[in-house]
């Protein structure tokens, strides 16, 4: 049992080291690009990354609903399972709420509509 302990802790330690580091990364990167770069050409920038900014997007959602099963059978030991199977069958509402989420505050669909509704 404590032969087994060994790695996953070691594998927790290296993902709580890594993600605050890339993290730390992405807001350096945005901190130099603001000073080095006008407000027009962060924004102009931005503008051109959006399309490959939704692609990751939908590319992370859809890894979510496809290793759904995986992640909750890798979380089982920690589970009720009552919870266990909860979660399993919560797999589509997540997903549901998460195209809700990305239409509705990423892409503004119902602002898009009003515009359109509305002259």
């Amino acid at each position: 049992m404590a032969l087994q302990e060994a790695p996953r802790r070691r594998r927790l330690l290296l993902a709580a080291l890594l993600l605050p580091g890339l993290v730390g990364l992405v807001v350096l990167s945005v901190a130099i690009a603001m000073h080095t770069w006008s407000a027009e050409q962060v924004a102009a920038t931005i503008e051109r990354a959006e399309p490959w900014l939704l692609a990751w997007r939908i590319a992370l959602c859809t890894a979510l609903i496809v290793g759904w099963p995986w992640l909750i059978d890798r979380l089982r030991p920690w589970l009720p399972d009552a919870n266990h199977i909860d979660l399993r069958q919560a797999r589509w509402r997540v997903a549901l709420w998460l195209v809700a989420v990305e239409m509705v505050l990423i892409q503004g669909v119902p602002a898009q509509l009003l515009r359109l509704v509305l002259p």
